[in-house]
């Protein structure tokens, strides 16, 4: 079984943070236009139920993290990805396995970045999200039988941004949602859930999302 935690393997250059990889509203602006052309190739397998490949939705949410004011990523190795997945239902174990994929690429490429799996069937969600290890982001796969409500009261009780694939779970109080529209890619903030998660998104990124409301 593969070992669900991947760590980096890197060294923070002597005058650069992580913003060095991760910043800039033209960053932004170039990946949304890059993830443009890229959705014209392969798609995801119709068993998965978001509409995004996980790779395009990793590779957003690590550049909106850096539009969040309520936190500084400048004096930490490098940020903490946990997926939430079900082992049993295929559209999220597809999903946790094309995040982890795209998470590798990043390692590889020296982006400051690591990812430990958090499958909901054996794991202990409070006891995965309140130990050591400190989560900059907690990605939500499709789950079935389970409620998003939990995730959200452990993510807001210790300020962790949530963010998923399925605009329904930002309705239902995950913070940011990678999603599409036609034929481009869209961000959804859930304002009201981001602020409980102890998030402040810039202006600038918010005239780029689209406002969910609801808890």
């Amino acid at each position: 079984m593969r070992n669900p935690t991947r760590e980096v393997n890197w060294q923070r250059p002597a005058s650069h943070g992580v913003g060095t990889y991760l910043s800039g509203m033209g960053v932004l602006l170039c990946l949304v236009a890059a993830l443009l052309g890229m959705m014209s190739g392969p798609q995801p397998l119709k068993a998965q139920a978001v509409p995004l490949r996980g790779s395009l939705q990793i590779s957003l949410a690590l550049r909106v993290l850096e539009f969040d004011r309520g936190r500084s990523t400048q004096d930490r190795e490098g940020i903490v990805v946990g997926v939430v997945f079900q082992q049993g239902y295929r559209a999220s174990l597809l999903l946790e396995r094309e995040v982890a994929a795209a998470i590798e690429r990043l390692e590889e490429e020296g982006t400051p970045v690591r990812m430990i799996s958090i499958p909901v069937d054996d794991t202990d969600l409070s006891a995965a999200l309140l130990g050591d290890t400190s989560f900059d982001l907690i990605y939500v796969a499709p789950l079935r039988a389970h409620s998003i409500d939990r995730i959200t009261d452990l993510s807001r009780s210790e300020d962790i941004i949530t963010m998923t694939g399925v605009e329904e779970y930002v309705e239902r109080g995950i913070s940011v949602g990678i999603t599409s529209r036609g034929a481009r890619p869209e961000i959804l903030v859930n304002l009201e859930a981001a602020r409980h998660e102890g998030a402040d998104f810039s202006s600038e990124l918010l005239k780029l999302t689209r406002i969910v409301e609801g808890l």
